[in-house]
Protein backbone atom coordinates (compact mmCIF):
# COMPACT_ATOMS: atom_id res chain seq x y z
CA UNK A 1 0.00 0.00 0.00
CA UNK A 2 1.46 3.57 -0.79
CA UNK A 3 2.65 5.80 2.18
CA UNK A 4 -0.27 7.52 4.08
CA UNK A 5 -0.76 11.09 3.52
CA UNK A 6 -1.84 11.48 7.20
CA UNK A 7 1.40 10.60 9.39
CA UNK A 8 0.96 9.92 13.02
CA UNK A 9 3.18 13.31 13.42
CA UNK A 10 1.09 15.76 11.11
CA UNK A 11 -2.67 14.35 12.05
CA UNK A 12 -3.53 17.64 13.99
CA UNK A 13 -2.11 19.60 11.71
CA UNK A 14 -4.03 18.00 8.56
CA UNK A 15 -7.54 19.11 7.39
CA UNK A 16 -10.31 16.33 8.19
CA UNK A 17 -10.81 14.99 4.82
CA UNK A 18 -14.48 15.87 3.15
CA UNK A 19 -16.87 14.11 0.51
CA UNK A 20 -19.24 16.01 -1.80
CA UNK A 21 -20.37 12.96 -3.19
CA UNK A 22 -19.85 10.13 -0.66
CA UNK A 23 -20.69 6.39 -1.71
CA UNK A 24 -22.09 5.73 1.95
CA UNK A 25 -25.06 4.27 2.21
CA UNK A 26 -25.25 3.14 5.61
CA UNK A 27 -23.68 4.13 9.25
CA UNK A 28 -23.78 1.60 12.18
CA UNK A 29 -22.87 3.03 15.82
CA UNK A 30 -22.67 0.62 18.08
CA UNK A 31 -21.73 -0.42 21.68
CA UNK A 32 -21.50 -4.02 23.28
CA UNK A 33 -22.23 -3.90 26.94
CA UNK A 34 -22.28 -6.83 30.02
CA UNK A 35 -24.93 -8.98 29.51
CA UNK A 36 -28.45 -7.52 31.34
CA UNK A 37 -29.87 -10.55 32.07
CA UNK A 38 -32.79 -9.28 33.47
CA UNK A 39 -33.48 -7.07 30.31
CA UNK A 40 -36.56 -9.12 29.64
CA UNK A 41 -39.27 -9.07 26.80
CA UNK A 42 -42.12 -7.18 29.19
CA UNK A 43 -39.76 -4.38 30.31
CA UNK A 44 -38.74 -4.30 26.47
CA UNK A 45 -42.23 -3.58 25.26
CA UNK A 46 -42.51 -0.92 28.04
CA UNK A 47 -38.90 0.83 27.22
CA UNK A 48 -40.71 0.86 23.55
CA UNK A 49 -44.12 1.87 24.33
CA UNK A 50 -42.57 4.63 26.81
CA UNK A 51 -40.13 6.14 25.52
CA UNK A 52 -39.17 5.18 21.73
CA UNK A 53 -42.63 4.59 19.78
CA UNK A 54 -43.75 8.20 19.06
CA UNK A 55 -40.03 8.37 16.94
CA UNK A 56 -39.84 4.52 16.42
CA UNK A 57 -43.51 3.18 15.52
CA UNK A 58 -42.39 0.30 13.67
CA UNK A 59 -40.70 -3.16 15.62
CA UNK A 60 -39.17 -5.82 13.62
CA UNK A 61 -37.50 -9.35 15.22
CA UNK A 62 -33.91 -10.51 13.85
CA UNK A 63 -31.39 -13.09 14.89
CA UNK A 64 -29.25 -12.42 17.79
CA UNK A 65 -26.10 -10.71 17.06
CA UNK A 66 -22.63 -11.86 18.89
CA UNK A 67 -20.68 -8.69 19.12
CA UNK A 68 -17.09 -9.81 17.99
CA UNK A 69 -14.05 -9.30 20.24
CA UNK A 70 -11.14 -7.94 19.24
CA UNK A 71 -8.50 -9.65 21.54
CA UNK A 72 -4.75 -9.30 21.36
CA UNK A 73 -3.42 -12.00 23.42
CA UNK A 74 -0.96 -13.77 21.12
CA UNK A 75 -1.82 -16.88 22.52
CA UNK A 76 -6.25 -16.48 21.63
CA UNK A 77 -6.59 -16.75 17.95
CA UNK A 78 -7.42 -13.27 17.12
CA UNK A 79 -10.43 -11.86 16.55
CA UNK A 80 -14.08 -13.37 15.93
CA UNK A 81 -14.80 -14.63 18.94
CA UNK A 82 -18.15 -13.41 21.07
CA UNK A 83 -18.00 -11.90 24.20
CA UNK A 84 -19.65 -14.58 26.73
CA UNK A 85 -20.07 -13.80 30.22
CA UNK A 86 -22.64 -16.34 31.25
CA UNK A 87 -25.40 -17.72 28.82
CA UNK A 88 -25.58 -15.33 25.88
CA UNK A 89 -28.90 -13.55 25.24
CA UNK A 90 -31.92 -15.91 24.15
CA UNK A 91 -33.90 -13.03 23.00
CA UNK A 92 -34.10 -11.48 19.46
CA UNK A 93 -32.27 -8.85 18.47
CA UNK A 94 -34.92 -6.12 18.03
CA UNK A 95 -35.41 -3.69 15.25
CA UNK A 96 -36.96 0.00 16.20
CA UNK A 97 -37.58 1.95 12.80
CA UNK A 98 -38.95 5.36 12.12
CA UNK A 99 -41.90 5.80 9.70
CA UNK A 100 -39.32 6.50 6.86
CA UNK A 101 -36.75 3.65 7.61
CA UNK A 102 -33.91 5.87 7.28
CA UNK A 103 -33.29 5.51 11.34
CA UNK A 104 -33.40 2.65 13.33
CA UNK A 105 -32.16 1.37 16.80
CA UNK A 106 -30.56 -2.48 17.36
CA UNK A 107 -31.47 -3.90 21.04
CA UNK A 108 -30.80 -7.54 22.89
CA UNK A 109 -29.28 -8.07 26.13
CA UNK A 110 -26.05 -6.96 24.67
CA UNK A 111 -25.78 -4.84 22.36
CA UNK A 112 -27.00 -1.64 21.22
CA UNK A 113 -26.93 0.64 17.99
CA UNK A 114 -28.27 3.09 15.79
CA UNK A 115 -28.41 3.02 12.17
CA UNK A 116 -28.74 5.50 9.43
CA UNK A 117 -29.38 4.15 5.89
CA UNK A 118 -29.86 5.96 2.63
CA UNK A 119 -33.75 5.00 1.54
CA UNK A 120 -33.70 6.32 -1.49
CA UNK A 121 -31.04 7.44 -4.28
CA UNK A 122 -31.09 11.10 -3.61
CA UNK A 123 -31.12 11.14 0.08
CA UNK A 124 -28.49 12.93 1.48
CA UNK A 125 -26.11 11.44 3.75
CA UNK A 126 -26.39 13.21 7.40
CA UNK A 127 -22.94 13.06 7.59
CA UNK A 128 -21.08 12.29 11.47
CA UNK A 129 -22.03 15.11 13.74
CA UNK A 130 -26.02 13.92 13.63
CA UNK A 131 -25.11 10.23 13.42
CA UNK A 132 -23.23 10.51 16.68
CA UNK A 133 -25.79 12.53 18.52
CA UNK A 134 -28.36 10.12 17.83
CA UNK A 135 -26.71 7.06 18.92
CA UNK A 136 -25.84 9.49 22.32
CA UNK A 137 -29.58 10.61 22.28
CA UNK A 138 -30.61 7.22 22.41
CA UNK A 139 -28.64 5.69 24.40
CA UNK A 140 -29.12 7.74 27.19
CA UNK A 141 -32.76 6.98 26.90
CA UNK A 142 -32.29 3.37 27.51
CA UNK A 143 -29.46 3.75 29.82
CA UNK A 144 -31.69 5.67 31.51
CA UNK A 145 -34.63 2.90 31.32
CA UNK A 146 -31.95 0.46 32.81
CA UNK A 147 -31.11 2.84 35.87
CA UNK A 148 -34.59 3.49 36.57
CA UNK A 149 -35.45 -0.39 36.91
CA UNK A 150 -32.68 -1.40 38.43
CA UNK A 151 -31.98 -4.02 35.58
CA UNK A 152 -28.43 -3.79 36.32
CA UNK A 153 -25.30 -1.94 35.68
CA UNK A 154 -24.54 -0.59 32.60
CA UNK A 155 -21.50 -1.72 31.52
CA UNK A 156 -19.60 -0.92 28.13
CA UNK A 157 -17.23 -3.42 26.79
CA UNK A 158 -16.45 -2.07 23.30
CA UNK A 159 -17.54 0.33 21.10
CA UNK A 160 -17.60 0.23 16.98
CA UNK A 161 -18.29 2.08 14.05
CA UNK A 162 -19.08 1.33 10.71
CA UNK A 163 -19.47 2.91 6.98
CA UNK A 164 -20.95 0.61 4.25
CA UNK A 165 -20.16 2.19 0.67
CA UNK A 166 -22.01 1.16 -2.54
CA UNK A 167 -19.74 1.76 -5.11
CA UNK A 168 -22.07 2.21 -8.27
CA UNK A 169 -20.37 1.72 -12.08
CA UNK A 170 -19.19 5.14 -13.40
CA UNK A 171 -16.01 5.88 -16.28
CA UNK A 172 -14.02 4.35 -13.30
CA UNK A 173 -15.04 0.77 -13.71
CA UNK A 174 -17.72 -1.07 -15.69
CA UNK A 175 -16.82 -4.91 -14.34
CA UNK A 176 -15.99 -6.71 -11.18
CA UNK A 177 -12.36 -7.51 -12.04
CA UNK A 178 -11.96 -3.57 -12.37
CA UNK A 179 -11.51 -3.24 -8.68
CA UNK A 180 -7.80 -1.99 -8.38
CA UNK A 181 -9.48 1.16 -10.33
CA UNK A 182 -10.98 2.52 -7.40
CA UNK A 183 -8.84 0.56 -4.43
CA UNK A 184 -5.55 0.38 -3.73
CA UNK A 185 -5.76 -2.49 -1.82
CA UNK A 186 -6.26 -4.44 -4.77
CA UNK A 187 -3.32 -4.66 -6.43
CA UNK A 188 -2.91 -5.23 -10.05
CA UNK A 189 -5.55 -6.90 -11.60
CA UNK A 190 -3.77 -8.86 -14.42
CA UNK A 191 -0.41 -9.79 -15.46
CA UNK A 192 1.61 -10.94 -19.13
CA UNK A 193 -0.69 -13.79 -19.28
CA UNK A 194 -3.50 -14.17 -16.84
CA UNK A 195 -6.54 -11.39 -18.21
CA UNK A 196 -8.68 -9.51 -15.88
CA UNK A 197 -10.67 -11.38 -13.35
CA UNK A 198 -14.08 -12.12 -13.88
CA UNK A 199 -14.12 -10.72 -10.17
CA UNK A 200 -12.39 -9.72 -7.27
CA UNK A 201 -12.98 -8.89 -3.73
CA UNK A 202 -10.67 -7.82 -0.45
CA UNK A 203 -10.46 -8.09 2.80
CA UNK A 204 -7.96 -6.46 5.05
CA UNK A 205 -7.70 -5.52 8.74
CA UNK A 206 -5.59 -2.83 10.50
CA UNK A 207 -4.40 -2.56 14.24
CA UNK A 208 -5.56 0.66 15.94
CA UNK A 209 -2.68 1.83 18.16
CA UNK A 210 -2.54 4.44 20.85
CA UNK A 211 1.01 5.37 22.15
CA UNK A 212 1.81 1.96 20.94
CA UNK A 213 -1.32 0.09 23.11
CA UNK A 214 -3.62 -1.70 20.69
CA UNK A 215 -7.04 0.12 20.95
CA UNK A 216 -8.59 -2.10 18.50
CA UNK A 217 -8.95 -2.79 15.02
CA UNK A 218 -10.39 -1.40 11.53
CA UNK A 219 -11.69 -4.23 9.23
CA UNK A 220 -12.03 -3.99 5.87
CA UNK A 221 -13.55 -5.68 3.03
CA UNK A 222 -14.27 -5.33 -0.22
CA UNK A 223 -17.20 -7.33 -2.21
CA UNK A 224 -18.69 -7.52 -5.57
CA UNK A 225 -22.60 -7.08 -6.02
CA UNK A 226 -25.70 -6.82 -7.77
CA UNK A 227 -28.24 -3.81 -7.10
CA UNK A 228 -31.59 -4.65 -5.77
CA UNK A 229 -34.34 -3.69 -8.33
CA UNK A 230 -31.93 -2.78 -10.88
CA UNK A 231 -29.67 -6.06 -11.10
CA UNK A 232 -26.56 -3.06 -11.56
CA UNK A 233 -23.45 -4.11 -10.78
CA UNK A 234 -22.04 -1.92 -7.59
CA UNK A 235 -18.94 -2.84 -5.20
CA UNK A 236 -20.20 -3.19 -1.21
CA UNK A 237 -16.91 -1.50 0.57
CA UNK A 238 -17.54 -1.86 4.21
CA UNK A 239 -15.19 -0.07 6.99
CA UNK A 240 -15.88 -1.01 10.57
CA UNK A 241 -13.30 0.14 13.66
CA UNK A 242 -13.85 -2.14 16.14
CA UNK A 243 -12.17 -1.67 19.79
CA UNK A 244 -12.72 -1.11 24.13
CA UNK A 245 -13.35 2.41 25.12
CA UNK A 246 -10.60 4.47 25.89
CA UNK A 247 -12.01 5.08 29.69
CA UNK A 248 -14.64 3.81 31.94
CA UNK A 249 -18.09 4.87 31.46
CA UNK A 250 -19.66 6.55 28.26
CA UNK A 251 -17.30 9.13 27.86
CA UNK A 252 -14.93 6.21 26.83
CA UNK A 253 -17.03 4.92 24.49
CA UNK A 254 -17.31 8.27 22.73
CA UNK A 255 -13.30 8.70 22.38
CA UNK A 256 -13.42 5.55 20.62
CA UNK A 257 -16.25 6.49 18.49
CA UNK A 258 -14.64 9.23 17.32
CA UNK A 259 -11.41 7.81 16.88
CA UNK A 260 -13.06 4.93 14.75
CA UNK A 261 -14.58 6.97 12.53
CA UNK A 262 -11.22 8.85 11.62
CA UNK A 263 -9.57 5.80 11.09
CA UNK A 264 -12.41 4.95 8.89
CA UNK A 265 -12.28 8.14 6.61
CA UNK A 266 -8.56 9.08 6.63
CA UNK A 267 -8.54 5.28 5.82
CA UNK A 268 -10.82 5.19 3.15
CA UNK A 269 -9.00 8.12 1.41
CA UNK A 270 -5.53 6.26 1.94
CA UNK A 271 -6.91 2.82 0.60
CA UNK A 272 -9.24 4.29 -2.52
CA UNK A 273 -7.45 6.17 -5.83
CA UNK A 274 -6.71 10.10 -6.86
CA UNK A 275 -9.38 8.94 -9.49
CA UNK A 276 -11.95 8.19 -7.42
CA UNK A 277 -10.98 11.31 -4.84
CA UNK A 278 -12.42 13.44 -7.79
CA UNK A 279 -14.99 10.83 -8.80
CA UNK A 280 -16.25 11.70 -5.14
CA UNK A 281 -15.42 14.75 -4.71
CA UNK A 282 -12.36 15.06 -2.13
CA UNK A 283 -11.47 17.65 0.03
CA UNK A 284 -9.18 18.28 2.71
Amino acid sequence: MHASRYSRSAKQSVKFPTFERPPVTEVVVGLSFRTLDKLTVPLIGELWNERLKEHFPTVEEHPTYEPPAEQFDTSLPGPGLAWQFGILPSLPRLWFLNNVGDELLQLQRNWFSCNWRRVSPDAEYGRWEPRRAAFQRWLNVFIGFVEDHKIGPFTPIQAEVTYVNHVRPSDLWTRHGQLPRFLRLAGSAAGDFLPEPEQMQVAAQYVMRDDEEPLGRLHVTAQPGIQAGTNDRIYVLTLTARGRPESDGVDGVFKFLNKGREWIVKGFVDMTTDAAHRDWGLHG
